[in-house]
């Protein structure tokens, strides 16, 4: 009677077990298919958010060529890279897309705005101004809406399936735990039983009982230590994520930045030149006609030495002596001034170069010297300090292969952030006290001992910096400085371009209370194979 009882319980029990196992190796199965599929939704999600910064870098383009009234070789460039991108965006997104009809809209309407496009830039070409912006309004703007509203529809679907995957395989999973608790509540249960049989059952084998536990509890540790580890790499990879963001960000602004200060400082630069050149080239003559002139004078009192009464009362009003004497030294003033205006106007040209897309053979030594011409007004002294100290120790330097305007706005960011330390430093303090310690930038150039990098130091003796202030002074949006006097770009934006333009090295030496010291290190060539080196002008 006992074993017709105990039989069937058992097989139940396996039974159960077995079931519970099956579930868990088709739930398993079923939770890999479903994340593979959440996964090429995601993929699809993502793509389609890149076509849509795509599409907005091409409305942007677009605005640029409308707002200049012409379609120039460098927007024809930035627009074709662009649609190249938009293109493999496409293909991209074909391997990924989970409706087809969905991704007919996106096309199409990728198609329809590209061709409006092509229609506005053909008609600033041939210099139909008006035709253009009719054509932008009634055909480009609503293309891109359409554009956009199909890209956006695709997004929303591409999330939502990625949600209701997630959803279920979030659910598969919650089964696989629960089957698990049922297979181990089998077990427990049967060991349970199995030990009341086994009274006999010796110490020893008790304390292997628990040995086996104790190895158990180790193993899940180890595992719940894993699951640990893997969420901390994902915490450091969407950190990299983050940051990789910010430095697109800051490029993306710098770029913008660098354009718009280029055109607007090279436009000043080529206005100036013009009056320039009036001066500059009359000068000489007028100061040859002047000596003609005087020479004249010269040989009619020689020719008539007793000149008439009236002639005499002229000549000591406007006392001919001093005149003849401070005309040529006036002129020659005039001539010195223009020299200088000259320099000025070089010193903006050769801050201003634009080479956004090639690299130069670049001089180093009149990259500093034309922006510390540009900063000489900040330099200068004013009622509460005397003129800030500039201590130039530039060694023999060769042609440096790099982006000479963005090298210049990073001298530009390190002398400015310079200047301001020191004035910040000058707070509280008197005039007398100022010129017993003046306010001193050192500027300091190199090569490296072996001949392969360019070394600057630009160095205050101004208020310094915490430790803590250094380890961040390269964060975007990080700055010292009181709100509206600093956005915290300009360090950020400088090291970008040291480090990810030239492949060079920006570092900063600091104790607080002894000054700064930020040291450039760039390669005397570039690096990037996209660096098409051409001659400087």
């Amino acid at each position: 009677m006992h074993r017709i009882i105990f039989l069937p319980k058992q097989s139940c029990r396996w039974l159960l077990l077995g079931a519970a196992l099956s579930a868990i190796v088709a739930a398993t199965a079923g939770i890999a298919t479903l994340n593979a599929q959440s996964d090429k939704a995601a993929k699809h999600e993502l793509e389609l958010t890149h076509l849509q910064a795509v599409a907005n870098r091409l409305d942007a383009l677009e605005w640029r060529a409308i707002a200049k009234r012409k379609n120039t070789s460098e927007l024809k460039e930035a627009l074709n890279r662009q649609r190249e991108q938009a293109n493999h965006s496409l293909d991209a997104l074909k391997t990924t897309a989970s409706s087809q009809e969905q991704l007919q809209k996106v096309e199409l309407a990728y198609q329809t705005y590209a061709t409006a496009v092509n229609q506005l830039l053909k008609l600033l070409e041939s210099n139909q101004i008006e035709k253009a912006l009719e054509v932008d309004e009634t055909q480009v703007d609503l293309s891109y809406e359409k554009l956009y509203e199909s890209i956006s529809n695709a997004a929303a679907e591409a999330a939502e399936t990625t949600a209701r995957l997630t959803f279920w395989a979030n659910f598969g999973s919650l089964l696989i735990v629960l089957s698990l608790v049922s297979a181990f509540s089998l077990l427990f249960r049967r060991y349970l039983q199995v030990n009341l049989k086994m009274q006999q059952m010796t110490i020893e084998n008790l304390h292997r009982r628990e040995q086996t536990l104790e190895q158990e509890r180790q193993l899940l540790e180890s595992k719940v230590v894993e699951r640990t580890e893997e969420l901390q790499q994902s915490n450091i990879a969407l950190s990299q994520t983050l940051s990789e963001l910010q430095k697109s960000q800051i490029q993306l602004i710098q770029s913008e930045k660098m354009s718009t200060l280029g055109e607007l400082v090279a436009g000043i630069a080529h206005e100036i030149n013009n009056p320039i050149g009036f001066l500059s080239g009359n000068i000489q003559p007028a100061l040859e006609y002047t000596n003609d002139l005087l020479k004249l004078i010269d040989l009619y009192q020689e020719e008539f030495p007793q000149p008439g009464q009236v002639i005499q009362e002229e000549v000591a009003t406007i006392d001919l002596d001093y005149l003849r004497e401070d005309l040529p030294k006036l002129i020659g003033s005039m001539k010195e001034g223009v020299d200088r205006i000259r320099d000025i106007s070089t010193s903006l040209r050769t801050f201003s170069r634009s080479d956004s897309t090639s690299c130069v053979a670049f001089d180093v030594h009149a990259g500093i010297d034309s922006t510390l011409l540009i900063l000489k007004h900040r330099l200068k002294a004013n009622e509460s300090r005397p003129e800030i100290e500039i201590i130039k120790e530039y060694g023999r330097l060769p042609s440096v292969e790099c982006y000479a305007g963005q090298l210049n706005q990073v001298f530009m960011n390190l002398l400015s952030n310079a200047i301001d330390a020191l004035e910040e430093f000058n707070q509280g303090r008197s005039f007398e006290e100022i010129k017993a310690n003046p306010n001193r930038i050192s500027v300091k150039t190199d090569l490296s001992n072996d001949s392969q990098f360019v070394v600057i130091s630009i160095r205050d003796n101004g208020i310094g910096m915490t430790d803590q202030v250094k380890r961040k002074i390269f964060d975007p949006v990080f700055t010292t400085k009181e709100v509206g006097k600093g956005t915290g770009l300009g360090l950020a934006i400088s090291h970008s371009i040291v480090i990810d333009k030239h492949g060079g090295s920006l570092e900063v030496n600091s104790v607080l209370g002894n000054g700064a010291e930020f040291i450039i290190t760039v390669p005397v060539r570039t690096k990037p194979e996209a660096c098409r080196v051409e001659p400087q002008a």
